[in-house]
């Protein structure tokens, strides 16, 4: 995906994101493992990386997913980046998916 186009649909999709986009954190042994995407705003990027309904993120581009403030402090990083990979477990399997950006 080019980058100029994912920074356009951001610009213009992050408030549907946020406003509709439910994340739960998911606990294990008392600590947040990750985020939990109960539902996801429809049409947007986020669909389009192949994130769904039901995933449980626990990394991006091998950062911990504890919580939104570390999902959010990675926002700086990713402007710069050429490659980002989530890890997330659907239906208990981890799975990788990977955006390239250029």
């Amino acid at each position: 995906m080019d980058r100029r186009e994912v920074e356009r649909r951001l610009a213009l999709e992050v408030p549907r994101i946020l406003a509709e986009t439910v994340a739960v954190p998911v606990t294990e042994d008392g600590r947040v493992v990750g985020l939990a995407l109960t539902r996801l705003a429809d049409g947007t990027v986020l669909g389009e990386t192949g994130l769904r309904a039901g995933d449980v993120l626990t990394k991006i581009n091998d950062t911990q997913v504890d919580g939104l403030p570390a999902l959010l402090g990675l926002w700086p990083r990713f402007q710069t980046e050429s490659q980002i990979r989530a890890e997330v477990l659907r239906n208990g399997q981890p799975v990788t998916l990977t955006l390239n950006i250029r």
